[in-house]
């Protein structure tokens, strides 16, 4: 799992680079997150499934900073949805998904 835990650093540092202007683009942070979602393969890798997870929460941080609010929202939902072992992260993701469906 360590090429994954690979894609999942590389996606921050390219979602940092754009939001902090160095990126125009933040295509590469996508990419890099869907890696690790397409690998945790809808549960077939559990090991990685936090590390999706974060991928998702992202992606909704990606898309909701695009004014996609419907996939911020989905992206937020699965998440949460990921997250049932860790109550805390899990609620701020729902929290997140609940703001943006009422928009």
């Amino acid at each position: 799992n360590i090429e994954t835990k690979a894609h999942f650093g590389l996606g921050q540092c390219y979602l940092l680079q754009g939001y902090s202007g160095m990126e125009k683009s933040l295509k590469n942070a996508v990419d890099q997150f869907n890696i690790v979602i397409t690998n945790y393969a809808d549960g077939k890798n559990p090991k990685i499934r936090e590390l999706a997870a974060e991928s998702h929460a992202r992606l909704g941080l990606i898309y909701n900073l695009s004014g996609n609010i419907n996939e911020a929202a989905k992206e937020y939902k699965l998440a949460a949805d990921l997250l049932f072992d860790n109550p805390e992260r899990q609620e701020q993701y729902q929290e997140k998904f609940e703001e943006l469906s009422l928009k």
